[in-house]
């Protein structure tokens, strides 16, 4: 909540439309590790996410390689203005068509 507070009165003081997009990360066998096999597997896709998004948007700002769709946070103004629905052109890999229009949109 807090985050969301400073990044609100910084899109204010800015004279920005909109803030950052937020992006959550997965994290697999967290509560318990049935499979070790598994759990090292998982283990791979969280740091993956963890490394090619996290340079990708610290580096450039942009959606270079897409975007991770899970605990996306954004504004409603970029709800309102982008959207999250865009049919069957957008149904493939929402999370990276979402990322790419907001992207074209300036966001």
């Amino acid at each position: 909540l807090e985050h969301c507070s400073r990044e609100q009165a910084a899109v204010q003081h800015r004279g920005q439309k909109y803030g950052h997009i937020g992006q959550g990360v997965i994290v697999y066998n967290v509560h318990s590790q049935e499979n070790l096999l598994c759990t090292l597997a998982d283990t791979i896709r969280v740091s993956d996410d963890f490394g090619k998004f996290a340079v990708q948007y610290r580096l450039t700002e942009q959606p270079l390689i897409g975007m991770h769709g899970s605990f996306v946070v954004c504004s409603n103004a970029v709800e309102q203005d982008v959207g999250f629905d865009w049919g069957v052109p957008g149904s493939i890999t929402e999370d990276t068509f979402f990322a790419m229009k907001c992207s074209a949109a300036g966001v």
